[in-house]
């Protein structure tokens, strides 16, 4: 079953914070959450509106759709309704939301263009197969004709195909922990997703202690939210430092999966007794930072498409030069000397 989006999660926090904060009934809330958005929106909505009416809570409802509510806003939902503070858990959770789309937004519009650039590269060159092929019968990559295109067509399907399926498993965790690890480790990108996954991290905790539920199911929330098996595989050996009374920061540095100067910060928020609103300013800065590698991030991958696009036009005027110009020349000139040679 397909998740909701990041897009409407923000916007159904949104609408369901607001008017809770107004003082809307919840029954009410979900009739009207009903009668909007798209069709599968609409059905959901529908099925938690009939689990809250016999009784459930939101956060039951939610969990009764399958996949389809994120975990981070079916479990942050639960410690709304039982610590009496729904409606500002999710305001806070479609800020969060909203911050995701701000970095999304970000690296794509750093990607636009070259993107376009890629695209109609590839467009030429399917062209240029075709045209040729039916012109002078000249291969471009061994292809030449209507059915070189068709064949180099197919290949570039599959390739889009294959990186879609690539990055769908990565984001899903169908390739376990080894794929996020060997990225963490490529600059730009590792950062990238370091900082967003910190941020997340300590945003999650942080709200979750401002709840006041338990110190082990925050943590274990905190890490299900980074979003990486790289993190989350470590929630077992975590929770045992937490159930031997150890503080956050000793239960995050013995995974060994966390940077020094994040859990250096967390320390020193728990010294203090700071820890809601220290983890709060650390977010906010995580937050910061990860717009910051989202743009360097769009910056790297831009590049690398505009030397590509690059490298692929001047191996195409080579190409062209070579089979245009010089070829049909040393023919000629063959010619020539064979006919030097029989006179």
């Amino acid at each position: 079953m397909a998740q909701m989006s990041i897009r409407l999660a923000s916007q159904m926090c949104h609408r369901l914070g607001t008017a809770l904060r107004a003082g809307v009934d919840i029954r009410a809330v979900l009739q009207r959450e009903t009668a909007s958005g798209h069709p599968t929106y609409r059905e959901h909505m529908a099925q938690v509106l009939a689990r809250v009416q016999g009784g459930a809570t939101l956060a039951e409802g939610m969990r009764g759709c399958g996949a389809y509510f994120p975990d981070l806003v079916c479990e942050l939902t639960d410690v709304g309704e039982t610590t009496g503070n729904l409606e500002s858990v999710l305001l806070r959770l479609a800020e969060h939301y909203q911050h995701l789309l701000r970095l999304r937004m970000t690296f794509v519009l750093g990607m636009l263009w070259p993107a376009i650039e890629l695209v109609g590269a590839v467009i030429i060159v399917g062209l240029l197969i075709l045209f040729l092929g039916l012109l002078s019968d000249t291969a471009v990559f061994g292809l030449s004709g209507p059915r070189g295109a068709l064949i180099y067509a197919g290949i570039v399907l599959g390739g889009v195909a294959l990186i879609a399926v690539v990055l769908g498993g990565l984001l899903r965790g169908w390739f376990g922990a080894w794929p996020h690890e060997l990225l963490l480790h490529v600059p730009v990108v590792g950062r990238t997703l370091q900082t967003m996954a910190l941020a997340r991290v300590s945003w999650t905790l942080s709200l979750a202690l401002n709840a006041g539920i338990d110190a082990k199911r925050a943590l274990r929330m905190a890490l299900r939210s980074a979003q990486m098996p790289y993190y989350t595989r470590h929630i077992a050996e975590a929770e045992a430092v937490i159930a031997r009374r150890g503080q956050f920061h000793e239960a995050l540095r013995a995974t060994g999966v966390f940077p020094d100067e994040f859990l250096q910060a967390l320390s020193a928020a728990e010294v203090s007794g700071t820890e809601t609103e220290s983890l709060h300013r650390l977010s906010a800065d995580y937050q910061t930072q990860a717009k910051s590698a989202t743009g360097a991030l769009a910056v790297a991958a831009s590049v690398g498409i505009w030397i590509l696009v690059a490298t692929l036009i001047v191996f195409l005027v080579f190409h062209l030069f070579m089979q245009l110009y010089l070829k049909p020349f040393n023919e000629a000139l063959q010619m020539m000397a064979l006919a030097v040679t029989r006179l």
